[in-house]
């Protein structure tokens, strides 16, 4: 448990060959790179929005999941894509979409 978040993905409940994969969700961390200053221009004040870290390119990620939320698609954010580093977050969101 990483601050009283489950970050399991219940993948410990599949064959042990899957082990790999876990540890590799469980050891990513999102890239410092590219995050945008916490202020109240670009994220609120309150608790929920301090859940998250926003990047410039426009993707936001749950902080304490390291899951894919959200992405501007307006503007200059309309054809953006996500760094390397931001690749393994976008696949956990969209799996748990899936899934839950």
């Amino acid at each position: 448990m990483n601050g009283g978040y489950n970050k399991d993905f219940g993948l410990s409940k599949l064959p042990k060959r899957y082990e790999k994969i876990d540890q590799i969700i469980d050891n990513y961390e999102l890239p410092a790179e590219g995050r945008l200053e916490r202020n109240d221009k670009t994220t609120g004040k309150d608790l929920y929005h301090q859940e998250y870290i926003t990047y410039k390119n426009g993707y936001t990620f749950s902080k304490n999941s390291k899951k894919f939320v959200s992405r501007v698609t307006k503007g200059e954010h309309k054809h953006t894509v996500p760094t390397k580093g931001q690749y393994l977050g976008i696949m956990l969101g969209i799996v748990s979409k899936l899934i839950g």
